[in-house]
């Protein structure tokens, strides 16, 4: 216990409570394999944040909810990314579709104003 609380920079009552909970499983002999570990709480910190860790007192990985967290929170940035991506990809498509609109309404206005033209040589043609 004391040592997967060290690397993951958890403290320990944390452990059992996940222990407790269902959350986290142990071994036969009581002990906790790196597997469960990761599986709850994400990768350990690297040594040296969890040396400060347990030198001060809230830290960031001061317990397993923040990285749990903080995991939670990356696969969501990750996801409003790729809708934000979508987003201005829907967006790019409308303004070609109006570009396009534009020009066909450019194009009918130049075949209206042909056909207004002949109308009018046909009723300058019958005075």
């Amino acid at each position: 216990m004391t040592k997967a609380s060290r690397e993951w920079g958890i403290s320990r009552t944390w452990i059992y409570k996940k222990i407790n909970d269902g959350t986290l499983s142990r071994t036969a002999d009581k002990k906790i394999d790196v597997l469960e570990m990761l599986r709850v709480f994400g990768q350990p910190m690297p040594k040296a944040r969890a040396e400060s860790s347990d030198s001060t007192s809230g830290g960031m990985y001061s317990n397993g909810c923040d990285i749990k967290c903080c995991t939670e929170l990356k696969h969501q940035l990750e996801l409003e990314k790729l809708k934000n991506n979508h987003l201005r990809q829907q967006i790019s498509n409308q303004k070609q579709l109006v570009e396009t609109y534009k020009q066909q309404i450019s194009q009918f206005n130049k075949t209206l104003a042909i056909a207004n033209a002949s109308i009018h040589d046909f009723e300058q043609g019958e005075l």
